[in-house]
């Protein structure tokens, strides 16, 4: 995992990121304005910017032609537990389309990601 940012602060395993914030793993790309993160935990939050999932476990046949990515956005994006999101103010798809066709908006959710066996 990387961390950029305008500036970043470490305290102990407390990790916070401020202005333009990217954060990149090989399966996750995130921008925010300002992340926290526990890196002993990996528990943490973000004010985000459209952010991209790579969903690359599973049965691509199950998403047509195209890679079945996940894109996510939201006001307020917390990290709760080794799988489990909470989404404030916004909205998470897998429609490729510069305009999607479809999308999920709730004002709050929260999610369980889970892998394909």
């Amino acid at each position: 995992m990387k961390f950029y940012a305008e500036a970043i602060e470490l305290v102990g395993d407390q990790v916070t990121g401020t202005g333009n914030v990217v954060y990149t793993s090989p399966t996750n790309q995130i921008g925010a304005d300002r992340v926290e993160y526990d890196l002993k935990t990996r528990i943490g939050s973000s004010s985000m910017r459209p952010g991209r999932r790579d969903r690359q476990q599973g049965d691509k046949s199950m998403f047509g032609t195209q890679e079945p990515d996940a894109y996510f956005y939201g006001e307020l994006i917390e990290k709760l537990g080794p799988q489990t999101y909470r989404v404030t103010r916004g909205g998470f798809t897998t429609c490729l389309q510069p305009t999607p066709r479809w999308s999920l908006s709730p004002g709050r959710s929260r999610s369980r990601s889970t892998r394909a066996r």
